[in-house]
């Protein structure tokens, strides 16, 4: 189950750049709207998600919520839905 654990730990010393969440739960994306500082999106589960941050970067620069040359963290998991298995961390800048 993907809960979004990460995501409030990231957000819980109130950054001061938005903490961008691709959440495949409609619920878990409501209740992190809770949470300061935090973007949720619904997305579909995907067990390909760094093969598709590329995708998921553009529709943020198209929404206006990013722009080129700045740095963005990915954080995620591999496989894909392991409660509690945070195991990569990779700073991007966008292109």
């Amino acid at each position: 189950m993907i809960s979004g654990g990460t995501a409030k730990v990231v957000a819980s010393p109130k950054p001061m750049v938005p903490v961008f969440v691709f959440i495949p739960s409609l619920y878990r994306a409501r209740l992190l709207n809770l949470i300061r500082g935090t973007v949720p999106f619904v997305v579909e589960e995907d067990k390909h998600l760094l093969l598709h941050m590329v995708q998921l970067i553009i529709m943020l620069k198209k929404r206006r919520l990013l722009k080129k040359g700045d740095r963005v963290v990915i954080i995620t998991e591999i496989p894909v839905g392991i409660p509690n298995r945070t195991n990569i961390i990779r700073v991007q800048e966008v292109p």
